[in-house]
């Protein structure tokens, strides 16, 4: 489920990108990052909320990244209603 989140949202930055930026969207996967090279206006919450969901998002999917110790792994609770505060975060924008 939080891949889901994380990939709804990456999709649709990238495809704001491909239509008011450039046809070439970045080819990352931060979506705070994406999210900067647009003229979106995002609240610091918002902002928090882009790292947040892309944390979760490389905490689970790969295993070398959670290893590490750099980045604490949410309960899975937390990551089950990631999908949920993906659409709500799109409904903000």
């Amino acid at each position: 489920m939080e891949f889901i989140g994380h990939l709804v949202i990456e999709k649709l930055l990238k495809a704001y990108y491909v239509r008011t930026v450039d046809i070439n969207h970045p080819f990352i996967h931060d979506l705070l990052k994406i999210a900067q090279k647009t003229d979106l206006r995002l609240t610091k919450v918002q902002e928090d909320f882009l790292d947040v969901v892309t944390t979760f998002n490389l905490g689970t999917r790969y295993s070398d990244y959670k290893m590490t110790g750099e980045t604490p792994v949410p309960p899975t609770d937390s990551l089950k209603k990631s999908f949920l505060i993906s659409v709500i975060f799109i409904l903000s924008l």
